[in-house]
């Protein structure tokens, strides 16, 4: 970051901690271009979408919401894959996308304490997906939805039986499905959609002066 202007991320987190050095840094997520991801308004006929690998965890949660009598529809499950251009088409026509958080790799990666940790919670690129295709996406908890989100923005949960808890409620009650849907897809629209988004990054890359960060020595590695 030393060596250059302004530095992007896709998490909010890494953001303000690029920013708590004196960075100049904003959050730009890979997946805000409203020309692929947006809402095709079709008809909502698939109750719960989940999108993505399947490890033993999230496998864990999926089994558990289908014992549940949920309507669950899985894409990533072995070869169940569908095209960039498909996928948009998919998340309009469902009520609802699920956001597991849970980092995939075997541990947090950190030179002092590899092997501590079994994961972390991880800010996911689903919540976009879901919000400019016009869908509600619930999440297991990340501490960047508490970043980007007011309270009661987005429903979030930590366990499995607290998921199934909060579908059952939203699939239940259109109305209270509806009201979370609008409140989110704006919120998400007005912060990360390409086209706004970029405004104030390319203000940033427009301005003469920069923040200037010195080092006191080289990192070891």
């Amino acid at each position: 970051a030393s060596a250059c202007d302004l530095v992007l991320s896709h998490c909010p987190l890494s953001v303000l901690k690029y920013k708590e050095k004196g960075y100049e840094a904003y959050c730009m997520p890979i997946e805000g271009d409203g020309d692929i991801f947006k809402n095709h308004n079709l008809k909502k006929e698939i109750d719960v979408l989940f999108f993505g690998l399947i490890n033993p965890d999230r496998k864990e949660f999926l089994d558990y919401i289908k014992s549940n009598d949920i309507s669950l529809r899985i894409i990533g499950e072995s070869t169940n894959f569908v095209s960039l251009e498909e996928l948009p088409k998919i998340i309009s026509r469902s009520k609802i996308v699920l956001n597991l958080s849970k980092s995939t790799g075997k541990t947090v990666l950190n030179y002092a304490s590899e092997d501590i940790y079994n994961f972390n919670y991880m800010w996911k690129s689903r919540p976009i997906e879901a919000a400019l295709c016009g869908t509600l996406c619930i999440s297991e908890y990340s501490p960047a939805l508490e970043i980007i989100f007011d309270k009661n923005e987005i429903p979030t949960f930590y366990t499995k039986e607290e998921c199934v808890e909060i579908l059952k409620k939203l699939l239940a009650d259109q109305e209270l499905l509806s009201k979370y849907t609008t409140k989110f897809c704006l919120k998400i629209s007005d912060l990360y959609e390409d086209k706004k988004n970029f405004e104030p990054i390319y203000n940033a890359i427009e301005k003469s002066a920069y923040r200037i960060v010195k080092l006191n020595k080289f990192p070891y590695w």
